[in-house]
């Protein structure tokens, strides 16, 4: 496949958790760091780039004793490493779970598709259901793209009825301890919130709001199906594959 300009479309590399290498993890985290975000006011380095080290990396993405049910995935132009994606396998009582655990794009890169791509290479026949979570509505389109859906096709209900199951069964720290919010876990909470999930992950959300106007309008006269986004909250997308 050919990209606007007429150039063949750089190919997604995938790699298994046994084959994902120091020099890799430390490209990512670069990677990361230069290009995720800023931290927020409650952070701890307000307005200073969220940064990431290799040893992080490998903590929350490759956890120990469960690095070969992991992969990578990754897009590398004119020698530099310009999107990636980490994702982590495992079982819940419903079934098996693919959870992408970061993703991210060099900004000038995020018009072409890298996403959707970088994620659809976490395909399986054997996966029940594939999630995220994150505070960028554009990584949520992409996830539900990538695993099979159109976003008026998401169930709610799937997430609704699982997402506390699944986050339960996860080897990933962070993945355990967030807390579920929004009005599909409880019908009393009235801040716009639908399907996210409480961090403490004090990101700055100002491009992401930004992002999910964005989002929003181009998808109206559809519907945004996993509400606002309060501070330190991510979203949380859960999506059954077709």
């Amino acid at each position: 496949m050919d990209d606007a300009s007429g150039q063949p479309e750089p190919k997604v590399e995938k790699y298994n958790g046994a084959e994902i290498t120091s020099e890799m993890l430390q490209d990512a985290a670069r990677l990361f760091s230069e290009n995720y975000g800023i931290w927020g006011p409650r952070g701890p380095k307000p307005g200073s780039r969220v940064s990431m080290s290799a040893a992080k990396l490998r903590r929350e993405c490759l956890p120990e004793k469960h690095e070969h049910r992991c992969g990578y995935s990754r897009i590398v132009v004119d020698g530099q490493l310009v999107a990636n994606a980490f994702a982590c396998y495992w079982d819940c009582a419903a079934g098996r779970i693919c959870w992408v655990t970061q993703l991210v794009v060099r900004p000038e890169f995020r018009s072409r598709r890298f996403a959707t791509r970088l994620l659809g290479a976490f395909l399986e026949e054997q996966v029940w259901a594939y999630g995220i979570m994150s505070s960028h509505a554009h990584a949520c389109m992409a996830a539900v793209n990538a695993f099979g859906r159109k976003v008026d096709s998401v169930r709610l209900s799937d997430i609704r009825d699982h997402a506390e199951l699944i986050l339960a069964a996860s080897p990933i720290g962070y993945l355990k301890s967030a807390r579920l919010h929004g009005s599909l876990f409880n019908a009393g909470v009235v801040d716009g919130s639908v399907s996210s999930a409480d961090t403490h992950f004090f990101v700055d959300h100002a491009e992401p709001r930004q992002a999910l106007e964005g989002v929003k309008g181009r998808l109206a006269p559809l519907e945004w199906p996993f509400g606002e986004l309060m501070e330190c909250h991510e979203f949380v997308v859960i999506v059954k594959p077709q």
